[in-house]
């Protein structure tokens, strides 16, 4: 059988995995989330719906971003490229927004010299001890993130900014959890369905 034959019976599979992977592309995805740096808000295993909408729309298949759909609030959950391996995606929580003035100290944070309430983050996790003490200024079009799981994560404290235009969307939920701690996979039922 030639392509050209091939193509011509299977029309509506081919159109149907095009519109899939458009979709994909420009609307929607998942990611599977490999490390603790969320806990307890997004766990190891947890494979996460992302709305890739929330903030820009790009040209199906090309990372050419056409319009703004929306801006980014303080407490969004966001996957983005890894700023010093833009092979990787990481998943954190936006702190501090474009223009603002970010400082650490005495373990607690403050977004111009006002105190961060973080009511985001469960109860047990308010009261973190942070590794760091400085105070920064948010050049435009970057983000300053952090994970929930402060004192296990690789985040802005160490590694600095986010730009925008790394960002690929927002976390809306968890679709389901598998890890692999063992031999055999395992599953957390009550992960599935569970909102970020």
């Amino acid at each position: 059988m030639n392509v050209k034959s091939f193509l011509s019976k299977n029309k509506s599979t081919m159109a149907g995995i095009l519109i899939l992977l458009a979709f994909r592309w420009s609307f929607a995805d998942q990611y599977r989330v490999p490390t603790g740096s969320m806990l307890p808000t997004i766990h190891l295993g947890d494979h996460i719906l992302t709305n890739k909408m929330a903030y820009d729309f790009k040209i199906p298949f090309t990372d050419i971003k056409v319009a703004r759909t929306g801006e980014l609030v303080r407490g969004d959950v966001i996957v983005f490229l890894y700023p010093k391996d833009e092979s990787i995606n990481f998943v954190k929580r936006v702190i501090g927004l474009p223009g603002e003035t970010l400082k650490i100290e005495n373990n607690k944070i403050y977004i111009n010299n006002i105190q961060l309430d973080e009511k985001y983050l469960p109860k047990e996790m308010q009261n973190i001890v942070y590794d760091h003490q400085f105070e920064v200024k948010i050049p435009a079009d970057m983000f300053f993130v952090m994970g929930d799981n402060r004192d296990n994560s690789l985040d802005s404290r160490y590694w600095g900014f986010v730009p925008r235009k790394n960002i690929k969307g927002k976390a809306l939920g968890i679709l389901w959890n598998i890890s692999f701690d063992s031999f055999l996979p395992s599953m957390e039922l009550s992960r599935i369905g569970h909102v970020i």
